[in-house]
């Protein structure tokens, strides 16, 4: 009783904890504004709700000809029915709206997101849930949960307005149910899914894709057509919807989008050039850590691993074959957040279990933006003496060199040592987000962008 009595603290300690940073100056950042597509999905669904036709700003060519609701001077117009995207994912934010406004309001970010902060708290609780599928030892679970509940990349996106948030779930939701049980409704409740995926969102297609392709992959025929069926049966509901308000509209709408451009570098550019959580600049190290891990992970041929890692390359392959070279969007890697934390705590598991610490310390270097976002919202960044400086780059690497230069300490010590550095980064985590400032992060965005324009002249 007191093992479980512990385990339910430090679970609620957790939950608390993301729900405080998510709620905490959530109005302020992400900066009102910096996307119009958190207006524009409160629009498609508040209007849904209030008037019964979907309807919402746009400036795509196939609306603009026949289909304009209302002119707004300077702004995109309201187009009338709105047929971008599935209808599930706006009547959140949508309802959110309609409580005290009329739709062609203009949206309160402190109404619309808090349904936000509610889904970004709930997704912590069932990344806890699959790290225990994934993990035995409880030490990797609260680590896994920690990571995913502080992260300040993490933790600012699950604030915006974007069906990608409700990705996440469905994403986490589908892993949960891979995972090898008896429930008898497995199945079935596979195939909602990845039928509400679809609903959500039109990229939500990974998830019913990445579902059948795991269960060809293990020979499972039931878990192979469950996520057949949950993609067809989303894309026949969401083709209805169409047909409903306007068929020849939607094709067209759809046909156009298909014709986006494309590139080779979409990658390179959003994960190494432009990185970013919403449209400018920004980033604390934790994303390209999961990326790096995530590799690593796809060295592992376990069973264990093979859903997590086929999920990480359908969201990889739709990005490249879906996003512009210049497309800064963030929200398109929302789905690749807590697949990136899982395949972290995993590597960080096996360098215990092994005793690199050499990786340990390659692992603490790809994290050094987080002390860099730190210093600059703090204030202190340019004032840190360069020894200073170099101390901190070096301090993931101490637990190898006491190792190295054979230094008497035992293995047991130095894991002390790595849980504690550990621990700093969840600490500094925290500190980013209490400190945020907006201004800096404008600034941050300027500066990295002249100085990359600069080198290229």
């Amino acid at each position: 009783m007191k093992f479980l009595n512990k385990n339910l603290f430090i679970f609620s300690a957790i939950i608390v904890l993301a729900l405080f940073l998510r709620f905490y100056n959530y109005t302020s950042f992400p900066i009102g504004g910096e996307t119009a597509d958190e207006s524009a999905w409160t629009y498609l669904g508040s209007s849904l709700i209030q008037e019964g036709q979907p309807t919402s700003w746009s400036y795509f060519r196939p609306y603009l000809d026949n289909y304009i609701f209302q002119q707004r001077g300077d702004e995109a117009p309201f187009v009338r029915p709105a047929l971008d995207h599935p209808p599930l994912f706006a009547l959140i934010p949508g309802f959110a709206h309609t409580l005290k406004n009329n739709w062609q309001s203009t949206p309160s970010i402190k109404l619309i997101r808090f349904p936000m902060i509610l889904i970004g708290t709930l997704n912590v609780v069932l990344i806890f849930i699959l790290s225990s599928k994934y993990f035995k030892k409880k030490k990797w679970v609260y680590l896994t949960s920690l990571i995913y509940a502080t992260v300040p990349s993490f933790v600012f996106a699950s604030r915006l307005v974007v069906a990608e948030n409700l990705l996440v779930t469905w994403t986490l939701l589908a892993l949960i149910l891979l995972r090898p049980d008896k429930w008898r409704f497995k199945y079935v409740a596979l195939l909602l899914v990845g039928v509400l995926a679809v609903l959500t969102k039109v990229s939500g297609l990974i998830i019913p894709i990445s579902i059948f392709v795991y269960g060809m992959s293990i020979k499972d025929k039931k878990i192979s057509m469950a996520g057949l069926w949950g993609l067809i049966g989303g894309l026949i509901l969401f083709s209805l919807w169409g047909a409903y308000f306007n068929w020849g509209l939607f094709l067209d709408v759809f046909l156009g989008q298909s014709n986006r451009p494309i590139g080779w570098a979409t990658l390179h550019n959003r994960f190494f050039l432009h990185p970013g959580v919403i449209e400018k600049i920004f980033f604390d190290g934790w994303i390209l850590l999961g990326l790096v891990a995530s590799v690593i992970s796809l060295y592992k041929n376990k069973k264990t691993f093979l859903a997590l890692n086929i999920f990480v390359i359908f969201n990889l392959l739709f990005i490249l074959a879906t996003s512009g070279e210049n497309t800064y969007h963030g929200w398109y890697d929302y789905m690749l957040y807590p697949l990136f934390v899982v395949a972290i705590v995993d590597n960080i598991k096996r360098i215990f279990k092994k005793y690199n610490y050499l990786m340990f310390g390659i692992f603490w270097l790809v994290t050094l933006p987080l002390f860099r976002v730190a210093g600059v919202h703090g204030h202190w960044y340019h004032e840190v003496p360069s020894l200073v400086m170099r101390g901190v780059m070096g301090l993931g690497f101490v637990p190898y060199g006491l190792k190295l230069i054979g230094f008497k300490i035992k293995d047991k010590q130095l894991k002390i040592l790595m849980w504690s550095l550990l621990f700093l980064l969840i600490l500094v985590n925290i500190y980013v987000i209490i400190v945020f400032d907006f201004t800096r992060y404008w600034e941050m965005d300027a500066g990295f962008r002249n100085q990359w324009c600069a080198d290229l002249i």
